[in-house]
């Protein structure tokens, strides 16, 4: 894989980009105008696939540049895709050029400029004196460990805590609950999300049948986890860091997995949706409720599935109201808000927003009336009124960084992210030398940052340093010596296939420890 990259890199941008311009001319010839703004999608084909040009390897330093691009794509243009391919009407209204468009290439234009530059940075040498690797039973057990923990204390958090998803319900919520109490208890559901990285880690490196169904276990717990809570991102994280993880430690794309998750995702996200129109909407069931009567509400939701199967498709919009998955991953139309508004009817928030970062890291033990609004909520509440104030509608960082600041501000600041991401990359390359610290510190942050591109910053931001410090924790904690074999006759080009093929194989595997 990794000389077939270096040799043929710009033949398969060029075969990409052909293949996605011949696509969308098939289209347009065959449906007509279908108000989609064809030649903005087309650009930031190009720009989101740019990252074949650089790629050496699939583990190398560049690969968190394509993952965050690949998911740019997803959030600003794949609907549109989708809308003209499928001969849907445009979720999104084409014509001319629009500022927030624009402002969406320039956009995807700083992060690549600040990727390069942080892939540049110097880094310091690591030693190599040691090689340390955590033991495989301590794999298996602190990941499981940490996402049973987490998992239960999820569900107990949004289901009996916070039992709808409304400000006065978290509120009374957390005021029913001890500082200190509040304090652990949102310690601890951060864990779950680090124990499924570990996990996944532990399942790429083995690839035994065991850890297959190990990571299958974790994968229907997520799925019920998310149907419960009513927060179907945790449905899809799992698989995404599985897939994520195998291509990091292999060097090569998991097609498998990534065929079954298409196919997977198509089966639940409906169903997930549809459990927050029946049990939510129709029914305004609280989450309490909803899981003493778990039976009755999977009939409920299995039948309303089957009649929105049944409805015709129209508008552009899901059956009745539902969305699909590309419809909800989609923030162009959001963005365009913030484009439109800010600055007009709705003020700059000059890092409002933003100071909520900081703020984070004073727990509510200390300062327990800490003040803060959720940054979704607010922006729902500033653009979209006259809908649910409890609603939470992602601006993006893209979105938030010119809410706050303008142009001057989205350029600089997207341009500091793929600064960051770059030295992340630089600093985790893969392809030298590959580690479970290394592992999952990429993987936190293709979750936080990377996919976490669509949320709000203080969230994303907070969470990703926070499980820093928790990998680094766990690090000097479990991390043993490996003791290296006499031989392995392993080459030492750290570009070659052999190279990217030695951690899959543990009794030869030399691992630095990337904390020191």
């Amino acid at each position: 894989m990794t000389e077939f990259l270096t040799k043929n890199r710009g033949g398969i941008y060029a075969l990409a980009n052909v293949a996605f311009l011949l696509a969308v001319a098939l289209a347009s010839a065959v449906h007509g105008d279908t108000g989609v703004n064809v030649f903005y999608m087309c650009l930031l084909f190009a720009l989101c696939s740019g990252p074949l040009l650089l790629l050496d390897c699939l583990n190398g330093r560049y690969i968190l540049l394509a993952i965050l691009m690949a998911f740019f794509f997803l959030f600003f243009g794949m609907l549109s895709f989708i809308d003209l391919v499928f001969d849907v009407p445009a979720s999104i209204p084409g014509g001319d050029m629009t500022e927030a468009q624009w402002g969406i290439l320039c956009g995807g234009a700083s992060l690549w400029i600040g990727y390069l530059v942080g892939a540049r940075l110097p880094a310091a040498k690591l030693a190599r004196s040691a090689d340390v690797d955590w033991p495989r039973k301590t794999i298996l057990f602190v990941g499981a460990a940490l996402w049973i923990v987490g998992s239960i204390t999820t569900v107990y958090l949004q289901v009996y805590i916070f039992q709808q998803k409304t400000i006065a319900a978290t509120q009374h919520g957390l005021a029913e609950l001890s500082a200190g109490m509040t304090f652990l208890i949102m310690l601890a559901n951060l864990l779950a999300p680090l124990g499924t990285l570990i996990l996944s880690y532990g399942y790429a490196r083995s690839r035994t049948l065991w850890w297959l169904g190990v990571i299958l276990f974790v994968l229907a717990g997520q799925i019920a986890i998310a149907f419960v809570t009513d927060i179907r991102g945790l449905a899809l994280m799992p698989v995404a860091m599985v897939i994520v993880a195998l291509t990091l430690t292999s060097n090569r794309v998991p097609v498998t997995w990534i065929v079954a998750s298409i196919i997977g995702a198509g089966v639940i996200f409906p169903v997930l949706s549809a459990y927050r129109v029946v049990v939510s909407g129709q029914h305004g069931l609280s989450r309490a409720q909803a899981a003493a009567n778990l039976g009755k509400v999977v009939d409920m939701v299995l039948a309303y599935r089957d009649k929105l199967s049944q409805s015709p498709h129209e508008g552009g919009t899901s059956r009745e109201g539902g969305q699909t998955l590309f419809q909800r991953a989609s923030l162009e139309a959001n963005v365009e808000r913030a484009f439109e508004r800010t600055g007009v009817d709705v003020p700059f928030q000059d890092g409002h927003t933003l100071i909520e970062i900081p703020l984070a890291f004073i727990p509510r033990l200390v300062w327990p009336d800490k003040p803060g609004v959720p940054t979704g909520q607010l922006f729902n509440h500033e653009f979209f009124p006259g809908g649910s104030p409890d609603t939470y509608i992602s601006p993006s960082s893209l979105g938030e960084l010119y809410w706050n600041f303008g142009w001057p501000g989205m350029l600089i600041g997207l341009t500091l992210i793929g600064a960051l991401l770059g030295f992340v990359g630089r600093k985790c390359d893969l392809s030298d030398q590959v580690s479970v610290t290394r592992v999952l510190v990429l993987l936190a942050t293709v979750y936080y940052l990377c996919w976490g591109f669509e949320g709000a910053m203080d969230v994303s931001y907070v969470s990703w340093m926070r499980s820093l410090a928790a990998i680094g924790l766990f690090h000097q904690l479990f991390a043993r010596r490996i003791p290296a074999p006499a031989a392995t006759g392993v080459a030492t080009s750290a570009r070659s296939e052999s190279k990217a093929l030695v951690p899959m194989t543990p009794a030869i595997a030399r691992f630095p420890n990337v904390m020191r």
